[in-house]
């Protein structure tokens, strides 16, 4: 538990950075590019991800999990680790030069989609598969932390108009080949390159392939709905439908952390056919979760009409109406993906896990193609909320069916009910307050400590075990 726990910082310490660099950079880069500037790099990073996703290949998971059934014997680990990264270089190389053509048969926005393209060349350097499969995520931690403080400089320095989109595309993109380069820093005496066969290399297109599919359908309900918005209504509405998902994504990404550091220990914990205990560990995990992720939609809710004025700038201003929708979003996200990283992908069973996307994509792709064109933005929100609830929904059922696991009704109706009178709180205390950083920073403040300190008088909070546990002789 103290290894799980240290990799825990380790890894919340680089989301939370993940989270206050948005508050330095976004308002900068917001009111500096404006509606149309955001839309048109939303715009074009969505179609940048299908070719980074075909890039990469699955090895996202599907990496992490062969890396963590090998750990422990160091031939196996050199050969399985080998095998891997030529077999990455090989797609990713393979999909860059698809993707050059591409744009030179593309007229709209040419330049932005060849600075952009760098991020297809990051993922030939990516190894972060190889540092979470043995539990190292200090290496990870401390390049990718390194480099988004460098960024954020550049940013701050040269993203002054609408005329320096370019120069923020590039300083993105470079920033994701310059942070996967490093991390090759860090191999030695961990692992060394060893002979193998083209046949050992392409062995691993088959089961790859197979978490591919799955992200593909994922990248098809998550993403597909900036595309849809910019080619069927505007760039200008890409923007403010993507800043809407952002504010809901800076708060997930924190929330589900806890799963990227936990999929190798369940890994390792089912290869050893320690089942009992790999439940214990996910129902403590998904109401840690809970604790967390039911009060961040209840204060996102309570905050977003002080937040957004100052942190998006006034031309995204109708953010305070599509924000509160997204907000449970906060909730049902982490909990799809916990059951997807904690259960499904430990046990193989990615079967099951590309069912429940391959649903939500349909959802997804269905309800954006019917109600975009008569909806507009409410049309991306609304697919959004059915798509995410259906594959939350597919997995939670694959989890309760399967093993003993149980939710505790006890301390959910605790979180709802202290993230409820801690939202009504912080709105009413502040509701004459103006909105800049500081009112912002005071509700969250106090949302947390009138959060705790109901948590703490109904005897639901489970922060106080977990400390227990981690500072005991």
């Amino acid at each position: 538990m103290k290894k799980i726990f240290k990799n825990f910082l380790y890894q919340a310490t680089y989301q939370l950075l993940l989270i206050i660099l948005p508050f330095v950079t976004i308002p900068i880069v917001s009111n500096a590019l404006g509606v149309k500037g955001i839309g048109i790099y939303n715009y074009v990073n969505s179609i940048i991800t299908y070719f980074t996703l075909v890039a990469g290949l699955g090895l996202a998971n599907y990496g992490i999990r062969e890396i963590a059934s090998v750990r422990e014997n160091k031939n196996l680990l050199n050969k399985k680790f080998s095998e891997l990264l030529q077999f990455n270089i090989i797609i990713s190389l393979f999909v860059t030069a698809f993707f050059v053509f591409f744009v030179l048969v593309l007229s709209r926005y040419q330049v932005y989609f060849l600075i952009a393209g760098l991020s297809i060349i990051a993922c030939v350097f990516d190894i972060s598969w190889f540092f979470a499969g043995i539990e190292d995520f200090k290496v990870v931690t401390l390049s990718n932390f390194a480099i988004k403080l460098i960024s954020l400089f550049l940013i701050v320095v040269f993203v002054n108009s609408t005329d320096d989109l370019f120069k923020y595309l590039f300083i993105q993109a470079a920033s994701s080949v310059i942070s996967n380069v490093l991390m090759f820093l860090f191999l030695k005496g961990k692992v060394k390159l060893v002979k193998v066969t083209l046949g050992e290399v392409f062995s691993h297109f088959k089961p790859a392939v197979n978490y591919f599919y799955g992200n593909v359908a994922i990248t098809l309900y998550t993403t597909l709905s900036k595309t849809f918005l910019g080619l069927m209504v505007s760039v200008a509405i890409v923007g403010l439908y993507s800043n809407s998902i952002q504010l809901t994504s800076i708060v997930v990404v924190i929330i589900t952390t806890l799963d990227t550091v936990l999929m190798p220990r369940l890994t390792y914990l089912f290869e050893s056919n320690n089942f009992a205990k790999m439940i214990s560990v996910i129902e403590q995990t998904f109401h840690v979760q809970l604790f967390f992720s039911i009060p961040a939609m209840c204060g996102l809710i309570a905050i977003n009409n002080k937040l957004i004025p100052w942190f998006f700038g006034k031309s995204f201003s109708y953010l305070t109406y599509t924000v509160p929708a997204l907000a449970p979003l906060v909730v049902i996200i982490p909990l799809g993906t916990s059951v997807m990283r904690q259960y499904l992908m430990p046990k193989n069973e990615f079967r099951k896990f590309n069912f429940s996307v391959y649903v939500g994509a349909i959802i997804g792709v269905t309800t954006n193609l019917m109600l975009i064109p008569i909806f507009k933005i409410w049309g991306a929100v609304i697919a959004s909320l059915l798509a995410e609830v259906a594959v939350t929904y597919l997995r939670l059922r694959y989890l309760f069916s399967e093993t003993s696991f149980t939710f505790s009704k006890k301390k959910i109706a605790g979180y709802v009910f202290s993230g409820i009178v801690m939202g009504v709180a912080i709105y009413t205390l502040t509701a004459k307050m103006p909105s800049v950083a500081m009112t912002t920073l005071i509700q969250i403040i106090l949302g947390g400590i009138i959060y705790c300190i109901l948590t703490l008088f109904l005897r639901v909070n489970p922060l106080i075990q977990i400390f227990k546990d981690v500072f005991k002789k």
